[in-house]
């Protein structure tokens, strides 16, 4: 890759520990190394701005922009403005809407930095006991979900524009046919975990989020890292001069990078920053899942 000029990673399952809430010490410090030899540092994110961790709202030197909701908003750290968007019209949001009834699948609306659900799917969505969406159940609806008896017709009258609809959990046996129904209208459509799958507009991507930091800062995508583990990653990781999957990432996810590391929890987004970028590398002891470039 060219001399790197940006880094971008994704929260949940990349930067985030196992808790969904901490980034670990030695990433705080390596990228605070980074940013003091001149490279930008940019969270890109599935999650919403009122999702962002505490430790995102803390002061730290190196918190220009981030990108959120898969590529969909763009938001300045210092004020929490929004500097540019790609919103979905209400329209194509009503069809996903009806198709995640068909396959009796909880679907939630983001709009206006909020989530707005059925209690009906709340409870559905309780009642699948996935540890995995045990910190959402309990963390993000109790502090930020809203509740409409009509999820369709909040959004008519409502929201003429949505940030993005959210399947937290998909049923197994209507993952294959859902999936494919909603990739036929015109939006992105992307697996933001092994069990849910993240709608937003046709341009909202994270490779698209890449390509608009890029042109803020006036670079190119080749002097750009990136980091994933999901789905919506995949875009972002072709894109970048070096894409970089989580060891934790499944199989198609580390088939789009230039290199493997290890997973959130050992470490592996700032093993590779010192490694490549900070000469800096420091054995834990432990073998690396890295592949060469």
């Amino acid at each position: 890759m060219n001399q790197c000029k940006l880094i971008m990673f994704d929260l949940d399952g990349t930067a985030l520990l196992q808790d969904k809430i901490n980034i670990s010490p030695r990433l705080l410090a390596a990228l605070e190394r980074a940013h003091r030899t001149g490279i930008h540092i940019v969270p890109i994110t599935g999650r919403p701005y009122i999702f962002l961790p505490p430790i995102l709202r803390t002061d730290l030197p190196w918190k220009e922009i981030c990108v959120l909701n898969n590529g969909g908003e763009y938001r300045r750290f210092s004020d929490g403005k929004i500097i540019d968007s790609a919103h979905m019209p209400y329209y194509d949001a009503k069809q996903i809407i009806e198709l995640a009834a068909k396959y009796f699948t909880p679907i939630e609306l983001t709009v206006n930095d909020k989530i707005m659900m059925t209690e009906a799917d709340r409870d559905r969505l309780c009642s699948f006991h996935i540890p995995a969406l045990q910190h959402h159940i309990d963390h993000d609806l109790m502090a930020h979900g809203h509740f409409a008896d009509d999820l369709n017709q909040y959004a008519e009258e409502n929201c003429p524009m949505v940030e993005k609809l959210t399947m937290p959990y998909v049923p197994p046996k209507f993952r294959r046919a859902l999936f494919e129904e909603i990739n036929r209208l015109p939006v992105s459509c992307v697996w933001g975990s092994p069990n849910g799958i993240e709608v937003t507009a046709s341009e909202a991507t994270k490779g698209n989020g890449l390509l608009w930091v890029c042109r803020y800062f006036d670079i190119t995508p080749e002097a750009c890292m990136a980091f994933g583990d999901s789905g919506n990653d995949v875009s972002m990781l072709k894109l970048a001069g070096m894409g970089v999957a989580m060891g934790n990432a499944p199989d198609p996810v580390k088939d789009a990078a230039d290199l493997i590391t290890d997973t959130n929890m050992e470490d592996g987004v700032a093993k590779v920053i010192e490694k490549y970028l900070l000469n800096q590398y420091i054995s834990d002891g432990r073998n690396t899942n890295e592949h060469n470039v």
